[in-house]
């Protein structure tokens, strides 16, 4: 497992990222602290859909005020705390 993703944009990104987030916004406070729970017990493996979601539910549960496991730096190194 890696300690961290660096996301890297790619064209059709903003169309799953919204799908992500707007999926991710529906959800209960509860349901969002469990996806961060899940995503941190995951771990990181490389790959550009995970770091997509990850960034997603990193915004939805700042845009909720809900805890995230999720670091962001500079909009596209992802990391845990």
């Amino acid at each position: 497992m890696i300690s961290g993703h660096l996301y890297i944009p790619r064209q059709g990104d903003r169309e799953l990222f919204t799908d992500y987030y707007n999926d991710f916004m529906k959800l209960g406070d509860l349901e969002l602290e469990n996806a961060n729970v899940s995503a941190k017990k995951t771990g990181l493996f490389g790959v550009h859909q995970q770091g997509l979601r990850l960034l997603a539910l990193y915004k939805a549960s700042n845009d909720k005020g809900v805890t995230s496991s999720i670091k962001v730096e500079g909009n596209s190194l992802i990391s845990f705390v």
